[in-house]
């Protein structure tokens, strides 16, 4: 196990949260992640079931600020709207 780093995900599940605007914007979004970026994480994390009060924000707002472009990973999870009980 020697020389193996962890590898360190950015959690995004309050991007698009209408509780957090500035997390709503585009731009703040795109220079929250380049600061990200700075500190050499790559990996971000989502889920179609995040925020809490817009679901599928978090994804959709990574995708108009193109984080994959930017050099980011995208890890998500699956909503499974027919097994998912509220």
């Amino acid at each position: 196990m020697a020389g193996h780093c962890p590898t360190l995900f950015f959690g995004t599940a309050t991007f698009g949260s209408f509780a957090i605007p500035t997390f709503t914007s585009p731009a703040n979004v795109s220079d929250l992640l380049d600061a990200v970026k700075q500190l050499g994480i790559t990996e971000l994390d989502t889920a179609a079931r995040y925020p809490y009060d817009n679901t599928g924000g978090s994804e959709r707002i990574l995708g108009e600020v193109q984080a994959s472009s930017k050099g980011f990973s995208i890890n998500t999870k699956v909503l499974l709207p027919e097994i998912w009980k509220d």
